[in-house]
């Protein structure tokens, strides 16, 4: 499957996200320029947000799909995560 943008204006149909864990909750001030943040965030505020702004796009007809989710089915089938073990 080949993956592309046609246009930068158009419908958007798809999209993948990840929600805010574990790798906010470790931004600190000293290391949030080196992680290229301008600050650090509320994760439990950015949660909700993200959440908000994933269930807007889906009643607009956007089809999301979480990073997370499609990383733990990948690996649920075992040639695939002998593959990426391999890698």
């Amino acid at each position: 499957m080949a993956f592309h943008v046609d246009s930068e204006v158009g419908k958007l149909r798809k999209v993948l996200v990840h929600r805010p864990g574990l790798e906010h909750r470790r931004l600190t001030p000293s290391n949030a320029g080196e992680l290229l943040f301008d600050d650090v965030i509320w994760v439990k505020r950015a949660k909700e947000e993200h959440d908000a702004f994933c269930e807007a796009m889906r009643k607009r007809g956007v089809e999301v799909f979480h990073a997370e989710e499609l990383l733990a089915e990948v690996l649920g089938i075992a040639e695939a995560r002998e593959w990426v073990l391999d890698q």
